[in-house]
């Protein structure tokens, strides 16, 4: 059986060999774990360690106060358990309700500042928690802005550039993500872009200048894009509409 240690150093020497930034920081998940396991993670590299339950943590936070161990809360939060967390945390990950933002920044001491980060339901699933991602944009404190579009992707205004331009705002992310050059990306047709939104059908779609793109997405609910019409008309020329 591999002790700790050996497991530490599997998981590090894969880090070291792969193209990831260097800089990642290794958090070890120690729900269920002893304090004492803890110890000998931390005497082996390991300073971050993320916890579910709240009362299982405690125990363990209290034991190990005197070691530089950077706790984080990775479990589901209830508004009841926010002032603990906001005490004996660093990091909180599981943010998916204003409510418990206001509360966690309501009880973290003042000598003290808590990293938190919203947790996003990308996939959409009921069984698992966290704000939809069409959500995000509207976290909002009080009559501010509070979290605003985070998804690494170009906005859906960018959708015109796929028919209207020689290099898409899709294709130029991808290549600036990777560090390739840039590409032209000036536009050689005019687009007008209709949203395809819910269960609304479009008689757009008939159009001789319609280019039709649909995601795939298995189930439609009002608000929800479902995919886009481009129009498109090539400049110089001027079709009937």
């Amino acid at each position: 059986m591999e002790s700790i240690k050996d497991k530490i150093k599997i998981v590090q020497s894969k880090i070291d060999a792969s193209k990831i930034d260097k800089n990642v920081k290794l958090v070890a998940v120690s729900k269920k774990k002893s304090w004492e396991d803890i110890l000998e993670a931390y005497e082996n590299g390991i300073s971050d360690f993320g916890e579910n339950y709240l009362q299982e943590s405690l125990e363990k936070i209290s034991k190990l106060k005197d070691l530089k161990i950077n706790w984080h809360f990775i479990g589901n939060i209830q508004s009841n358990k926010c002032e603990e967390i906001a005490k004996n945390f660093d990091w909180v990950h599981t943010i998916d309700r204003l409510k418990v933002a206001r509360l966690i920044d309501k009880y973290c001491p003042e000598d003290k500042s808590i990293k938190c980060l919203i947790q996003i339901n990308i996939d959409d699933e009921e069984s698992k928690s966290g704000i939809r991602v069409e959500e995000v944009e509207f976290f909002l404190k009080e009559n501010e802005l509070y979290v605003n579009e985070i998804a690494p992707r170009v906005h859906n205004s960018g959708h015109w550039t796929m028919d209207g331009s020689y290099s898409s705002q899709f294709q130029q992310h991808i290549r600036a993500i990777m560090d390739l050059p840039l590409l032209s990306t000036e536009r050689h047709s005019d687009i007008i872009m209709y949203n395809l939104i819910g269960k609304v059908t479009s008689n757009l779609a008939n159009n001789e200048l319609a280019k039709v793109y649909v995601y795939g997405k298995k189930d439609s609910r009002p608000g929800r894009k479902m995919g886009h019409i481009n129009l498109i008309k090539k400049r110089g020329v001027n079709p009937p509409l």
